[in-house]
């Protein structure tokens, strides 16, 4: 990409025109980005693309990459819990989130809400949830760091990452047990 500015408002006109689904529309979120775009207008139209089945990763990589506003936008998209479709990508929006003070908070309040409805693929973020003092999240943190041969081979990991916050003792003998059942 030149780096030329001017391409800039060509990519952003791009993007505002494509099918939000289509490759074009990613395209364009990806050249903004190489492009160290860092307007509202391209954290405007990153947005749109978070819902889309086709651009939705690269909508992440170009909030993620635009500083505090697009972790805002982010944390937004996530605590609405309109993204049911996505659990792969929130889940690792979660992880991202929790890595900055500003938005941790959403970060612990999005993990706490899919732990308890059980809404995420492959990685539960009991790690993050456990930093919120909520009793029925901690019973169901327990329990999966003690479940035997979980079909989710990160699910008592992150239990057990979870339980050591609030319970070392019994995180160790989760560690003892997960080890001897291997």
């Amino acid at each position: 990409i030149s780096g030329d500015a001017d391409f800039s408002t060509v990519a952003c006109t791009m993007l505002e025109q494509a099918d939000t689904e289509g490759r074009i529309a990613g395209y364009a979120c990806l050249a903004l980005r190489m492009l160290g775009d860092k307007s509202d207008e391209f954290v405007r139209l990153a947005c749109r693309l978070l819902d889309t089945k086709a651009n939705s990763t690269e909508a992440m990589n170009a909030l993620l990459s635009l500083g505090d506003g697009g972790r805002g936008q982010l944390a937004a998209w996530v605590q609405n819990g309109v993204n049911k479709n996505h659990a792969d990508i929130v889940d690792l929006v979660i992880r991202e989130l929790h890595r900055s003070p500003e938005t941790r908070g959403a970060a612990i309040a999005a993990a706490t809400s899919r732990c308890l409805l059980g809404h995420y693929l492959l990685d539960g973020p009991y790690d993050i949830a456990a930093e919120d003092n909520h009793p029925a999240l901690r019973e169901r943190i327990f329990e999966r760091a003690f479940a035997a041969r979980s079909v989710m081979a990160r699910d008592p990991m992150r239990a057990i990452e979870g339980l050591a916050k609030f319970d070392s003792a019994r995180a160790v003998e989760a560690i003892e047990l997960a080890l001897r059942s291997q």
